[in-house]
């Protein structure tokens, strides 16, 4: 009897010892698989992704990033990422103050047309606080493309002026207004961009006379690295513009009203505008002297 009570003490001890062992098991596989990295594929990467990899390897930050993170941003799927990970190599590693200690979220749109960055900063201010400070970056870095006013010209003489709005998404579909541009390809240039971007939304069916490029500047740096450049152009046509007002529409964009405007009217167009761009090209345009120019 009791020989028959040990035996099955003893049988009873070992499979509850199997559980346990099973149950640990599983615990560590489902650990192990929720720490890899599971949205990003693992591509070959590319004789320069490897070249800005070694760079990244030499910083401090970028050693204390967790490993899903790295790879999610070293393997980011287009070689235009190329440019915002050069410009998290440019970062400084200490920003009024706040010492950069390492990446803790890494966010890109589904898009894959940018990314929210956040890091862990050490706040030298505030006895070396831990701190979390983030910002949004298109994947090209801050040199994000080119964006200008376009003036029309017939016979010599500026006689309109293009005005775009349309219904943004991150303002809740307000109607804002917007300017001739977009986002730069490889290697190109404010002038490059600028000419190709005009060509493609006018529908290359105007004469490009006159393109001048008025420099760059950031658009929020409170919340953003973008810092595109900005120009102004002026085309001729043969004869004097309809005044009219047509719709354009984009896959990769929200649709927008596109219509010429009479010159008389650009004052008034830049005293009624809240699109930071629209204003900065003006006051470029008038610091740089061209506005009489034009009127």
């Amino acid at each position: 009897m009791d020989e028959m009570f040990f035996m099955m003490l003893f049988f009873g001890s070992c499979c509850f010892g199997i559980l346990v062992l099973l149950a640990v098991g599983v615990g560590v596989f489902l650990i192990f698989k929720s720490n890899k990295p599971r949205r990003y594929k693992m591509q070959p990467l590319s004789e320069n992704r490897m070249a800005l990899l070694a760079r990244l390897e030499g910083l401090d930050w970028w050693k204390n990033t967790d490993l899903e993170i790295q790879l999610a941003i070293i393997h980011t799927p287009d070689k235009k990422w190329d440019g915002f990970i050069e410009d998290l190599i440019n970062r400084s590693t200490v920003v009024g103050g706040l010492q950069h200690k390492r990446i803790i979220r890494f966010v890109t749109d589904v898009g894959k047309f940018g990314a929210l960055v956040n890091f862990e900063v050490i706040n030298q201010h505030d006895g070396d606080k831990l701190q979390s400070y983030m910002y949004w970056s298109w994947r090209h870095g801050r040199a994000s493309g080119a964006k200008g006013q376009v003036f029309v010209a017939n016979g010599g003489k500026v006689v309109g002026f293009v005005d775009i709005t349309s219904q943004k998404f991150a303002v809740g579909g307000e109607t804002v207004g917007d300017l001739v541009g977009g986002f730069g390809e490889i290697g190109e240039g404010l002038l490059e961009t600028a000419v190709r971007e005009l060509k493609e939304e006018l529908k290359g069916t105007v004469k490009v006379s006159k393109v001048v490029p008025l420099g760059e500047y950031f658009v929020d740096a409170g919340l953003t690295n973008n810092c595109p450049g900005i120009f102004f152009a002026i085309v001729d046509v043969d004869s004097i513009p309809d005044f009219g007002e047509s719709e354009q529409e984009d896959k990769q964009e929200v649709t927008s009203s596109f219509r010429v405007r009479p010159i008389a009217e650009y004052l008034e167009y830049v005293n009624q505008s809240k699109d930071g761009m629209t204003l900065a090209v003006f006051a470029k345009i008038v610091a740089g002297g061209y506005y009489l120019g034009l009127m």
